[in-house]
């Protein structure tokens, strides 16, 4: 009987030791699993080539893997701490979730902070000659309003010595009601300080969405402006603003890039007339990080013939 009962015991010790090197295993488990799980945490290094509002344009420096993904990406400037003033040209780090979402241009997953880790210095070149305000010679009376309207617009947000030029992209306008017309595009507006004889471009950026031009007496006003908003917004807007025109849809999609057609030659044709106006001795503009490119020589080109909207 004594000998049953020693059995008995130390059966019930074999299953207690083998029941606790089970729950010690999916303990082991369960920390791998949230391990697993733990939020990935990626730095890019970047230089700034655009500024406009609260966004910034940057690009990847050379060697780091996000410039085989991508070489313009949008970020939103409310991740930097409020004392900072960025600045064309500055080196950033940028802490996101590793996620580059598939668009142009490019934006972050998950970004948690952005600073400032190499300021650039103030330009040797820049002459400190202050540059003459733009103002449209045009006799298109729409073009006209909605120009004044974004120079007024960015009035503040340019310093001594630099001036703001317009590069719009004008894609079409119908009649809305019978004292208002509907003038959809992309309106970017650059800023520009000179150095030598080129306008170097010191921030820039879009404004897509749709204007509602009001007649006031023998000129327009702009009365109303549905803008295409940021981030996931961008694409949603752009949707709801063509209505199912894809051709519109298109055109919007097309000017996205200051560096290629049709911006480019949209900034060409207006800097152009700008220096000519002006009696300027400027012979080309450039974007940081980028060649200068040659102003035309033919003064005033009917840009329509250039391009076809």
């Amino acid at each position: 009987m004594k000998k049953n009962i020693a059995w008995i015991l130390m059966v019930i010790a074999i299953l207690s030791l083998i029941g606790c090197g089970e729950n010690k295993n999916e303990i082991t488990k369960t920390d791998v699993d949230l391990q697993e799980e733990e939020t990935i945490i990626t730095v890019l290094s970047a230089t700034i080539t655009e500024i406009s509002g609260d966004t910034m344009l940057v690009k990847p420096v050379e060697g780091s893997w996000e410039l085989s993904s991508t070489d313009c990406i949008s970020v939103s400037m409310k991740s930097m701490p409020a004392s900072a003033e960025p600045k064309v040209g500055d080196t950033v780090e940028i802490t996101y979730n590793g996620e580059i979402m598939e668009s142009y241009p490019s934006e972050l997953g998950g970004v948690t902070s952005i600073k400032i880790i190499s300021a650039i210095e103030e330009k040797e070149q820049s002459t400190g000659e202050e540059l003459p305000a733009y103002e449209y010679h045009g006799d298109d009376m729409q073009e006209a309003a909605i120009i004044d309207y974004f120079l007024k617009e960015n009035a503040g947000d340019r310093s001594y010595g630099e001036v703001s030029i317009p590069a719009f992209c004008i894609f079409q306008s119908e009649v809305d009601t019978d004292d208002r017309i509907k003038v959809y595009g992309n309106f970017w507006m650059f800023t520009y300080s000179r150095q030598g004889t080129t306008l170097f471009c010191e921030s820039g950026g879009e404004t897509p969405g749709v204007i509602y031009l009001k007649k006031d007496g023998d000129h327009y006003i702009v009365d109303e402006f549905d803008r295409v908003g940021d981030g996931s917004d961008y694409a949603e807007d752009i949707e709801r603003i063509c209505a199912g025109n894809k051709a519109l849809k298109e055109q919007y999609f097309s000017a996205t890039d200051a560096r290629k057609e049709p911006l480019k030659t949209r900034r060409l044709w207006y800097i152009s007339n700008y220096v000519k106006d002006n009696g300027l001795d400027i012979t080309a503009y450039q974007d940081y990080g980028w060649e200068p490119v040659k102003l035309s020589k033919t003064e005033n080109w009917d840009m329509k013939k250039e391009l076809t909207w």
